[in-house]
């Protein structure tokens, strides 16, 4: 697993991509932990995406934090198959993020 840590100001938005393995089913997903009234997440579909790229590849994922109030919060992401409710993820990774007025 692995740990970011970040500050944003109030109404900063932060853009964090993660590798997308979706060829495969993996999709990722994102829950805050803690400080939910601190941060929000919002996922987006990147530019590349929408372009034409090579048979069989992934596009990256990207999630938009959001400072929403003073303070800090956590913010997990997992990479799961939707279908595989038992499974461990894939692959997860922790962020802190610390929001400054």
């Amino acid at each position: 697993m692995t740990s970011t840590e970040i500050e944003l100001s109030v109404g900063e938005e932060y853009h964090q991509a993660l590798p997308g393995l979706g060829t495969a089913g993996y999709e990722w997903n994102a829950e805050v932990l803690a400080g939910s009234d601190v941060v929000s997440v919002g996922k987006e579909l990147p530019a590349s995406a929408v372009e034409p790229g090579a048979a069989g590849a992934s596009v990256e994922e990207v999630f938009i934090l959001r400072g929403l109030a003073p303070g800090r919060a956590t913010v997990r992401f997992q990479q799961r198959r939707r279908w595989e409710s038992g499974a461990p993820p894939q692959s997860e990774r922790t962020m802190t993020v610390s929001v400054l007025a």
